[in-house]
């Protein structure tokens, strides 16, 4: 069984919850169940009920054979915590899961491009940290990397899922995936793990 855990972004997000529930999306993709718990304003660096850390410590870690950790976007959006913050926000994170739970796999989905109401991206835009989203991704990717933890970067898929031209009909203010969005994230992310399963 799996877990997924994060943002707006994470399958099995809805809005008027903020239950766990079960992504149907990702439970077909893998074959297995998936626990996700998207929260409303989740971030890595906010300090708010519903940052990685308060997740984490909702949840019996050792009962889930993989993490799926969908963070990034809030702390674009409104954080003002610079990327070193980011950096050490998700290695404690990673910390904290393996003292808990040194067998659970930890898998980090990148966020997804983000895009304004006239369809413009904000990969070269910075925010009130004066980083800009590429700035983030990267930096969230490095911090995976040297962590030791798989990270799936959405820019780098060969047909990438959203992008300028279908933005509109596959994000919801620019950001947000649809159900059929979704959708095909969890297939994406079904063919990431198998490349990373969790018994190797």
């Amino acid at each position: 069984m799996y877990l997924a855990i994060g943002d707006e972004q994470t399958p099995g997000y809805n809005p008027k919850t903020t239950n766990r529930t079960e992504s149907k999306a990702l439970t077909k993709a893998l074959g297995q169940k998936v626990i996700s718990k998207g929260v409303k304003g989740s971030s890595l660096t906010l300090k708010n009920k519903g940052n990685i850390m308060h997740q984490l410590d909702q949840f019996s870690l050792p009962a889930y054979d993989g993490i799926l950790l969908f963070f990034g976007a809030n702390d674009y959006f409104h954080s003002k915590a610079n990327l070193g913050k980011i950096n050490e926000a998700i290695t404690k994170a990673v910390a904290t899961i393996r003292r808990k739970s040194q067998y659970t796999r930890i898998y980090g989905i990148l966020p997804l491009p983000m895009y304004d109401k006239n369809g413009n991206a904000y990969m070269g835009k910075r925010n009130q940290a004066f980083y800009t989203l590429h700035d983030l991704m990267d930096m969230i990717r490095i911090t995976y990397t040297n962590n030791n933890v798989y990270s799936l970067n959405w820019l780098t898929l060969t047909a990438p899922i959203v992008n300028r031209n279908n933005a509109k009909q596959r994000l919801i203010n620019g950001w947000i995936p649809t159900k059929e969005t979704q959708q095909l994230m969890a297939q994406r992310i079904s063919t990431f793990i198998k490349q990373h399963p969790v018994n190797v």
